[in-house]
């Protein structure tokens, strides 16, 4: 098993945490998140320095169960602010957020302040065609630094993301774009792999045709890859690069969904596991129980 060195754990964010709840050790924080769970999650979000605007006057609501917790009770947030506003005010706009290196060692770096822009810009695009916050928004794209706006400008947006895995076949997409609903999707033309293109938006519209709510593809088009729609399909350097870098947060519910992430693979019906902006994590169908207290996210 490994065991960390001394440098590594005097460094470490659980030390820093510990020293800042005024524990000794790892076994005396678990023994007393288990005695005082709201004393323990409340510092876990002020240490988090997660920002509300409106903040929670009740931390957990149980009842209707433990199982069915709720938490942060009557605040309002956007994540986005914590995870971008935050940095910015805080002096680090100019520190790099991305440090991206493509297949072939080509490189691009983000700092905060263009990765908030760009959020920003994508909340913007996908504003301007009419998504709406709770609206579910898929995001079929390799891991290049536009995925990782994809996800906050969503959230900037109040909107649902849901991930997909970049090698789903359509069939897959088809699953679980129908049960999110979806409206939009974010993807890229295609993807290298050893040296070779896989063709992702090919693969998307192909999928589209068995998913009647999907309006509109936003793709970000790298290696001249066909378009199979002019009137739905769009190109990112476009529709996002020309949208405003200036999108104010869209407050929601600590309760409303963030993000939805299928886990049953790509064959049968998709199962849901939904996170919160409160950090609540739930699966399932219909209400989404809250996993046990030291399992959420």
């Amino acid at each position: 098993m490994f065991q960390p060195g001394y440098e590594i754990q005097r460094t470490s964010t659980l030390t820093a945490f510990l020293k800042d709840c005024g524990i000794d050790s790892s076994e005396e924080l678990v023994g007393r998140s288990n005695e005082e769970p709201d004393w323990f999650w409340g510092r876990i979000i002020d240490y988090a320095g997660i920002r509300f605007a409106r903040p929670y006057p009740r931390l957990r609501d149980i009842s209707e169960g433990s199982e069915s917790v709720s938490w942060a009770v009557g605040s309002t947030l956007n994540l986005t602010e914590t995870c971008l506003d935050a940095r910015i005010a805080d002096g680090l706009g100019d520190k790099v957020a991305i440090d991206w290196v493509r297949e072939d060692g080509s490189r691009r770096r983000w700092t905060y302040s263009e990765l908030a822009a760009e959020a920003s810009r994508v909340a913007s695009a996908l504003a301007a065609r009419g998504v709406r916050p709770g609206q579910a928004v898929g995001i079929y794209m390799p891991m290049i630094p536009e995925i990782e706006a994809a996800l906050l400008g969503i959230a900037r947006l109040g909107a649902v993301a849901v991930p997909l895995f970049s090698g789903f076949a359509p069939h897959a997409i088809v699953s679980h774009l129908n049960d999110a609903n979806a409206v939009v999707v974010l993807t890229a033309d295609a993807t290298p792999r050893r040296g070779k293109p896989v063709w992702m938006e090919a693969s998307l519209a192909q999928a589209l045709t068995d998913v009647p709510s999907v309006h509109t593809v936003i793709s970000v088009r790298r290696s001249g890859g066909a378009v199979a729609d002019p009137a739905r399909d769009l190109d990112w350097s476009e529709t996002v690069g020309r949208a405003s870098p200036e999108f104010a947060a869209v407050l929601v519910k600590a309760e409303d969904t963030f993000l939805i992430a299928y886990t049953s693979g790509t064959t049968g019906r998709p199962k849901r596991r939904r996170a919160y902006p409160s950090g609540r994590a739930g699966q399932g169908h219909g209400r989404f129980p809250a996993l046990p207290r030291h399992e959420a996210a």
